[in-house]
């Protein structure tokens, strides 16, 4: 049971609710801002999700690789992390390194600069 995201438009057409908030011209705004927090969302998402494969492509795991070959994660573990905090590195560290991942997205696709998140490769 998925739904593809092509089917989406048709979907929130034919819907009743939808049809009567995007008529009620005060509904206009919210639509607006609905429809660009989803969009912001979904893109951070994909930029996250890219920014992550490119450390795993260059540390050939998401293991120890990530401690032996240059790469953003090593250069944030390196200067950022502490005992108890987000730990990036290890297989089963998937939902931390997607959090750093989703935290740069956002904060580069919202404001100026890296922050304590920058590339530290030719590739990133």
């Amino acid at each position: 049971h998925h739904i593809f995201l092509p089917a989406v438009p048709y979907f929130l057409r034919s819907s009743d609710f939808v049809v009567q908030f995007q008529q009620n011209q005060k509904s206009q705004a919210k639509l607006a801002l609905v429809k660009y927090t989803f969009l912001l969302i979904a893109g951070s998402h994909v930029l996250a999700c890219s920014w992550c494969f490119l450390a795993f492509i260059q540390a050939g795991n998401f293991g120890d690789g990530l401690l032996k070959r240059n790469n953003w994660i090593l250069f944030w573990y390196n200067n950022n992390y502490e005992e108890g905090m987000i730990n990036p590195i290890g297989e089963g560290q998937n939902l931390d390194r997607y959090i750093l991942s989703m935290f740069w997205s956002i904060q580069t696709i919202t404001s100026i600069g890296y922050g304590n998140i920058s590339p530290f490769t030719p590739l990133e």
